[in-house]
């Protein structure tokens, strides 16, 4: 389709279509401008560069999500934003329950699995249940639920779940 606006593989086919796909060609001038020649070539006030390149990618992050691009807080990955999330959750002993598909990125059943310590438990939904069902979400949602972690892409099938659908279960 538009396969030479891709980095090329050297041979065989491409399959994998998670966020370690093949960068862009274009990617490869804007590493070199934004990250490499900097660092080569600024010697004093480094950092107000990297701010700068930070609210550049927030601004263009919430034009994309028609959002505000003070509220954008980019996160190497989502176990790591879920980590700093997770401290900041109100925690009382009538809603201490937080819902997550086990179908989930692995990383993230290993974060959750911390919140336990912070006296939070987990209710899963296990790999054998279609999280495309909303009546498996709901299932396992009640007034004791704290939180319902919802991944809009299931990374090892693809599988788009409805966000919108279990939010309103969720609220």
């Amino acid at each position: 389709m538009h396969a030479d606006k891709f980095s090329t593989l050297e041979e065989g086919i491409y399959l994998l279509n998670h966020s370690v796909g093949r960068p862009p060609v274009s990617a490869y001038q804007q590493v070199q401008a934004g990250f490499i020649e900097p660092w080569q070539t600024l010697t004093n006030d480094l950092w107000p560069r990297w701010i700068e390149q930070i609210d550049e990618f927030r601004k263009a992050t919430a034009l994309l999500l028609n959002a505000s691009w003070q509220d954008i807080c980019p996160q190497t990955n989502l176990s790591g934003a879920l980590s700093k999330l997770l401290p900041a959750l109100p925690h009382t002993p009538d809603r201490n329950v937080i819902v997550y598909n086990e179908q989930d990125f692995p990383s993230m059943g290993f974060v959750l699995n911390q919140a336990q310590r912070a006296g939070f438990q987990l209710r899963c939904i296990p790999t054998d249940s279609d999280p495309l069902d909303l009546q498996v979400w709901d299932d396992r949602l009640d007034n004791s639920c704290a939180c319902v972690l919802v991944t809009h892409v299931q990374s090892n099938t693809s599988v788009k779940v409805d966000v919108a659908g279990i939010c309103a279960l969720a609220r």
